[in-house]
């Protein structure tokens, strides 16, 4: 994927941008992150659980930063995004605390419609899943959420 994004970015900007590709081992990398030493980081993730939280703070919740500097420690720091907001951040702790579903998901619509606005990052790649099965065994597919339901596959 990387590879891919070089190519697409330097033929689209030729003699603009230069793309280097470095690869990194995890440990690396995160230690990397977390000294600025990378200008931009192309991770995979996939969600353990199925909340909004779970896609939301990861991303974009910081607990040290600036405007001016962005994230400097912190999930959004952390997982390479840099974002920085304290409206956001307080976004995020509302709703992490919010036993309300209603008010909680207000105030998602609220922050939502931040994101949307600043657009703090741009997924670049969305890969699609297949799932095999011979004929006679039922049930068998992904959930929306990436869940594999064994309980569901039936012979």
């Amino acid at each position: 994927m990387a590879n891919t994004l070089k190519q697409s970015i330097e033929q689209a900007l030729p003699g603009l941008v230069t793309v280097v590709v470095n690869n990194a081992e995890r440990a690396t990398l995160s230690e990397g992150v977390d000294n600025g030493l990378y200008q931009t980081v192309l991770l995979n993730w996939y969600p353990d659980f199925y909340d909004p939280d779970n896609f939301i703070q990861p991303f974009l919740s910081c607990d040290q930063g600036s405007p001016e500097t962005l994230c400097e420690k912190g999930a959004s720091q952390g997982n390479g995004s840099f974002y920085f907001s304290s409206e956001a951040n307080d976004l995020i702790k509302q709703q992490r605390a919010e036993q309300d579903l209603d008010a909680r998901n207000a105030i998602f619509d609220t922050l939502q419609t931040k994101l949307v606005d600043e657009v703090p990052y741009i997924p670049l790649w969305q890969n699609k899943d297949y799932v095999f099965a011979q004929g006679q065994v039922e049930g068998v597919s992904i959930q929306p959420t990436q869940q594999f339901l064994l309980w569901q596959i039936s012979k």
